[in-house]
């Protein structure tokens, strides 16, 4: 019979082990991670120093204008998505690829509702200075990074909103707004996967020495275009939006070499060749506006007066 036991030394991990899982836990049940929450509380009670993506011209006009940041806010989700390349090269015909489409709309969504979480702690009006990033970094292996950042900002004597807005406009851009009698409401943002085939004709174009359109390309890039400005303007419409400002375009492409029979060439029936196909990523990212009662006046326009000599002018020949 054992009079004593061995005790196990405490695991050096084991809090921040704990510290992970409650991280995790958070995430997943759509909430801010304990050490955020905590830090936001501390920061919005003035125990910590607000940040800000301001520059100085921009939060010296938004003070004058009544307009004062209470922190630095940021949203961002990572995702891997998850499809088979049969379903793309398989049909050998220009598509959008469905899966990796919803992995950028699902990623924008998580981003967009974490950047809000964070201000609403803060206890902010809204977000302005939004920037939206979308990277592919080489160590994800297929991994997509979607983030937002801004600044929560506050109307200083005016009562908070119902619901935060947000922008990718400057402090002083949502400040006039607000005075023409619009409101910044959310940022929209849509993303597209569109896969383009090369055909015999494109590929003896893009090697030909003479200057001319490969008309695959354009037709991928305009079919790609009118899915995302119909799915900008479906979330635009969903908010209320009058319109849409300040749209700003990105656009990566990814080739891609396949072996498959050329489709618009002569010879016999099976004869495989390689091509290099592209896949487009094409993503538009803007501020949807609506009007609202009770606009006051334009904000006052101050006369500025140079105080510097201009250059002499050599009218020398």
């Amino acid at each position: 019979m054992r009079w004593f036991r061995r005790r196990r030394p405490p695991d050096p991990n084991s809090e921040q082990r704990a510290r992970q899982e409650a991280i995790l836990g958070a995430l997943e049940a759509g909430g801010l991670p304990p050490p955020v929450e905590a830090r936001l509380d501390r920061q919005r009670s003035g125990a910590l120093p607000w940040t800000s993506t301001l520059a100085v011209p921009g939060f010296a006009a938004a003070r004058h204008l009544a307009l004062r940041p209470v922190g630095q806010v940021m949203g961002s989700a990572v995702v891997r998505p998850s499809w088979s390349s049969q379903w793309v090269y398989g049909a050998w015909q220009n598509g959008e690829i469905v899966p990796l489409t919803r992995a950028l709309t699902g990623a924008r969504d998580l981003a967009v509702e974490r950047l809000r979480a964070e201000a609403d702690r803060l206890g902010a009006h809204g977000v302005v200075a939004v920037t939206v990033t979308e990277t592919r970094p080489d160590w994800g292996n297929g991994v997509i990074v979607f983030q937002l950042t801004g600044t929560a900002v506050v109307f200083e004597g005016q009562p908070r909103p119902p619901q935060l807005f947000l922008g990718n406009i400057s402090a002083t851009d949502a400040y006039r707004l607000f005075a023409a009698g619009y409101v910044p409401l959310t940022v929209v943002a849509a993303s597209t996967a569109y896969y383009i085939m090369t055909t015999a004709s494109a590929a003896w174009t893009e090697a030909s020495w003479a200057n001319q359109e490969v008309t695959d390309l354009s037709r991928g890039i305009y079919a790609a275009r009118d899915a995302v400005v119909v799915r900008m303007r479906q979330q635009a419409r969903e908010v209320g939006a009058d319109g849409v400002l300040g749209a700003r375009w990105s656009m990566a492409v990814d080739e891609v070499e396949v072996e498959r029979p050329a489709v618009d060439t002569w010879g016999p029936y099976g004869v495989t060749a390689t091509f290099t196909d592209h896949i487009l990523h094409l993503t538009v990212v803007g501020t949807a506006i609506g009007r609202f009662a009770g606009a006051g006046a334009p904000p006052p326009v101050e006369p500025l007066l140079p105080l510097r000599d201009p250059a002499p002018t050599d009218l020398r020949p």
